[in-house]
């Protein structure tokens, strides 16, 4: 078996304590930003739906 050498067990030990928060934190930001389009998708509707039915 060969033995890993120091640097790539320093660049797995970067990867698990950088590119793994940094990954969660993008997708919970994702997600929030997916949440706050859905509601303005959804408060616009109701303003439009509002506006049609005060014209008829």
């Amino acid at each position: 078996m060969m033995v890993a050498p120091r640097s790539h067990v320093r660049a797995v030990a970067w990867l698990a304590c950088v590119v793994l928060p940094l990954h969660a934190v993008a997708a919970q930001s994702t997600f929030t930003l997916q949440q706050a389009i859905e509601r303005s998708q959804r408060e616009s509707f109701g303003a439009r739906a509002a506006e049609s039915s005060r014209e008829s």
